[in-house]
């Protein structure tokens, strides 16, 4: 049975077995211009309790190209046999295309996208090696994410590889410096091994020894320096690789970063008070019915546990809101009109945002040099997010001013015909509930931004104010390419008590043909219809939602209709992210009024300036 879950979880990678534990594939999409191929080296066994380790190797210049069979040349991929350390790790060891160079980004997409699909890795346990060329992309990955990996054995590397020799490699063409030296003295707390030749004539020694001085001055202990007296280039990684010290020191060390029990090890000062219950929460779970329970009733866990129970949990609520249509994935945008606005320019646009929909909306990209993260903004109407309608719900506007590129939408027709939401195929046969329906619209316009070469595509995120709140809580949950997600005040849970709170309605989870039932609260002379008294029925919430967003960072911006109690149905999704090894993952701010305030809008702008601006583990 567990070979069978293992070639499913293959598959859904899309690779093809080449020999036990070994296998190929390539990335699902493309990030920074790289759909990389890699090939993957998998333990047999089982499963350690917390996981797997993980490794990423990087190959020098002379195995690019479009044969994987080149990256067994060095290095780990060559060595599995010879180590038992190496063969009880998850090996990933990509091919950068010939006439390229590493793209950090790429990488990092593509080590999650293998977290994610296997969910047996511990992420306490990821490492980092590369030689030459992959010396440089390991010293890269480093300074441009310095919490992201235990412990790194960069060799025969260096930071800028425009210093390298005119000769060295042949052509530069491709090569792009994503060194960053201020993001590596972030990492002197991160054990680094470094390995060098004093006979190397490719890359001169000094390179590796001025990353060495780099982090010594920002007081690092962490870091080691081999120097081989009598190796040249080639010599130094297989002397390296060769010694068993080298991996029994490799895989000795664990994170001690944010996947660690350290709840505030990485989050600014600002936004680290709303990261954690208050003392009066913490720890209760309410009334909720466990995510972590299988419908048979077995317990969660472990990460792979998780994989499955996420699965059942999304294919539920999927079953009873109705099957999304095929989504389009490059969807064609129109441009109707465009407006230079402070340090940004406007584009009012359209598109299809469902198969027989189109609505207008607003593209707001920043002039400066991308790429860009981004954020979709939903309400009533996209003018308000853009700047032209209530206080505080400018969120579109404020987000470029930040650096982001942002896409504004709006159910404007629907609002003033009083039906709000989006009916598929028709408002008199609705197939799918209408609040997934906008879920669906959003994800469209996640498609519109990541077709953006001003975007990248791994960093988009979304936000809404109460009805947009509701709006971006399914979008963020049911599609899980939104990188992370802002609710402002939406009514995080059900409750039959608050009049906003009105997820029975027939536009969002009530739907039922017209004549439609009298707005307002549920009485038994109006009582809910459609799908809503079902799911209470069975004792379903929105909660099991919120946990479809683990790993990924969510933020509560409460007002009236999410006061603090609410971290009891918060605290499931705090728990499966603790399975995963992630903390500081969950947040909310409290206001006692519905609408957003300039405090309240504060912290939404800072939590997306660092979980989609700030290099994130």
């Amino acid at each position: 049975m567990k070979k069978i879950l293992l070639a499913s979880m293959i598959l859904l990678l899309g690779v093809s077995w080449l020999s036990a534990g070994e296998s190929r594939g390539q990335m699902k999409q493309q990030v920074a211009g790289q759909q990389l191929h890699y090939l993957l080296q998998a333990p047999t066994g089982k499963a350690p309790e917390d996981g797997w380790p993980l490794m990423l190797f990087l190959h020098g210049y002379g195995e690019c190209g479009d044969n994987l069979e080149k990256v067994k040349v060095h290095g780990p991929p060559k060595l599995i046999s010879k180590f038992d350390a190496l063969a009880g790790c998850v090996i990933v060891s990509p091919q950068c295309p010939r006439n390229s160079w590493w793209r950090v980004d790429a990488l990092k997409a593509l080590v999650e996208e293998i977290i994610q699909a296997r969910g047996d890795i511990d992420r306490r346990r990821l490492y980092v090696t590369g030689l030459s060329m992959g010396g440089y992309g390991t010293w890269s990955f480093l300074s441009r994410y310095p919490d992201y990996f235990a412990a790194a054995i960069p060799i025969c590397g260096g930071g800028d590889p425009f210093r390298l020799p005119g000769n060295r490699p042949p052509k530069k063409t491709g090569i792009k410096n994503e060194f960053d030296p201020s993001g590596l003295k972030r990492t002197r707390e991160i054990p680094i091994w470094t390995f060098h030749g004093a006979r190397d004539r490719s890359v001169p020694i000094l390179e590796t020894e001025m990353l060495v001085k780099l982090l010594q001055e920002a007081g690092s202990k962490q870091i080691r320096f081999t120097n081989y007296q009598d190796a040249a280039h080639v010599g130094a990684w297989q002397k390296a690789y060769q010694d068993p010290k080298t991996w029994d020191w490799l895989f000795a060390q664990r994170s001690t970063g944010p996947t660690s029990s350290t709840k505030s090890s990485s989050l600014p000062g600002k936004l680290k008070p709303y990261f954690s219950p208050p003392p009066a929460w913490e720890g209760k779970l309410g009334d909720y019915r466990s995510p972590l329970k299988f419908s048979d009733g077995k317990q969660v866990k472990t990460p792979a546990d998780w994989k499955r129970r996420r699965a059942e949990i999304l294919s539920q609520w999927q079953t009873a809101l109705g099957k999304w249509p095929p989504l389009d994935t490059n969807p064609k945008v129109e441009i109707l009109e465009s407006k230079r606005r402070e340090n940004f320019m406007q584009h009012r646009i359209r598109f299809a945002w469902t198969p027989h929909k189109k609505t207008t909306g607003y593209l707001l990209i920043p002039v400066s040099k991308g790429p860009h993260p981004a954020v979709v903004t939903v309400f009533y109407e996209p003018e308000t997010a853009i700047g032209e309608g209530s206080p505080n719900r400018d969120f579109a506007v404020q987000l470029a001013r930040r650096g982001f590129v942002t896409l504004s939408l709006g159910t404007t027709e629907a609002s003033q015909a009083k039906t709000y939401s989006l009916y598929y195929p028709s408002l008199k046969n609705a197939q799918v509930q209408p609040l997934s329906m906008l879920g669906y619209a959003a994800c469209t316009g996640w498609y519109v931004l990541a077709n953006r070469p001003e975007v990248d595509a791994r960093r988009i995120g979304i936000v809404g104010h109460s009805f947009g709140g509701k709006w971006a809580m399914f979008a963020s949950c049911l599609f899980d390419k939104f990188a992370c997600s802002a609710w402002s005040d939406p009514g995080i849970v059900f409750d039959d008590t608050r009049s906003s709170i009105n997820y029975w309605e027939p536009w969002y989870l009530g739907y039922h043909p017209k004549p439609w039932r009298k707005r307002g609260l549920i009485t038994p002379d109006n009582p809910a219809r459609g799908l809503y008294p079902k799911l209470r029925s069975a004792n379903h919430d929105l909660h099991e939602l919120h946990a479809l967003m683990a790993p990924r960072p969510l933020l509560i911006s409460g007002g009236s209709e999410d006061p603090p109690q609410r971290w009891e149905a918060l605290n499931h999704t705090i728990a499966v992210n603790r399975i995963l090894g992630y903390e500081n993952r969950v947040g909310m701010t409290n206001r006692p009024d519905h609408s957003p305030n300039d405090e309240s809008n504060a912290v939404i702008y800072a939590f997306f300036q660092h979980f989609l601006q700030s290099p994130q583990k």
